[in-house]
């Protein structure tokens, strides 16, 4: 899968075999029952205070409790979608604002102070704030509606054939947009604390990175982490070792902008990102290098033995 992350230097890739599912007869488009997940103020709650993750929904897991069987199928047809790229294609699936209602914490969370992260296969991990899912009717969709009967036909993906399954959230009526989540492959969606978050991978207040921390959160953090707080799909770019202290610079910014000119069947795409934004979350990862959360092999592997 080739994932849109800034400075992937390592990639495990991974396809998991879509689940079976029985396309309704004709799935209507039709408005959810539901109201889009408005999230709703909640009390402090004290064992939540230094939880990343404070709430997750397994969609497998779901789907083998039957649960997803008392929500009701509908369909959805994006004008565009990132995945097999084709126009008007039809999905089905669950309402993503049924989905949440399930769990009561999402319900119950603080649109303010905590986000939805989209878990996928291949340990891609994308957050986004609780206003991007609003105003628009996603749905987690389980197969799409082909006349070959195939819930999830195989596509070209670089040099392997794969699909979207198991489950992949689409947006109905809506084309691909970057300000909307369109995970594909997805497993699981979290509840995460923002404050949690931001204190492994905020630099220090008066640093003068901001613009690169900004940059980094919305490039890079889907597929790194810094201080063990971010996506897995690429490598920890700060402890025990910050990438800078052993990768020079200028070529970490050549390499990014061609990976392939680097390592022959490289899976990151060549990212057209001005030089001077590139420079900027240097700077960002520069000043982490001072902040470490841990500093030992040792150390560092029992924090990363805690992750989600």
């Amino acid at each position: 899968m080739l994932r849109t992350s800034l400075i992937t230097l390592i990639c495990a890739l991974a396809c998991s075999p879509a689940p079976d599912a029985t396309p309704p007869e004709t799935p209507a488009l039709q408005p959810a029952q539901a109201k889009p997940a408005q999230a709703k103020p909640a009390q402090a709650n004290s064992k939540h205070k230094e939880q990343e993750v404070i709430a997750s929904i397994d969609l497998a897991q779901l789907k083998a409790d039957g649960k997803l069987e008392a929500l009701k199928i509908r369909a959805a047809v994006p004008r565009t979608e990132p995945f097999y790229k084709r126009d008007r294609l039809k999905f089905k699936g669950y309402d993503l604002a049924e989905i949440l209602a399930l769990n009561e914490e999402f319900s119950a969370a603080d649109a303010g102070k905590h986000s939805l992260r989209f878990v996928c296969v291949d340990g891609y991990r994308t957050t986004f704030a609780f206003s991007s899912i609003q105003g628009a009717r996603g749905v987690i969709s389980i197969g799409m509606v082909t006349e070959s009967g195939l819930d999830w036909p195989l596509t070209s993906r670089g040099k392997t054939q794969e699909h979207a399954g198991p489950f992949y959230l689409v947006w109905d009526q809506e084309d691909y947009d970057k300000r909307r989540p369109w995970p594909y492959q997805l497993t699981r969606i979290e509840l995460v604390s923002n404050e949690v978050i931001s204190a492994g991978v905020a630099p220090p207040k008066g640093s003068a990175v901001e613009v690169g921390y900004t940059l980094f959160k919305t490039h890079c953090l889907a597929c790194h982490s810094v201080n063990l707080k971010g996506g897995k799909m690429g490598p920890e770019l700060n402890v025990p070792k910050n990438i800078l202290s052993y990768r020079d610079r200028a070529q970490l910014i050549e390499f990014v902008k061609s990976p392939q000119s680097f390592r022959a069947g490289s899976t990151m795409p060549p990212m057209m990102i001005p030089d001077e934004s590139l420079s900027a979350i240097f700077d960002y990862l520069a000043v982490m290098a001072k902040h470490p959360v841990c500093r030992t092999t040792e150390s560092c592997a029992a924090i990363a033995a805690q992750r989600p």
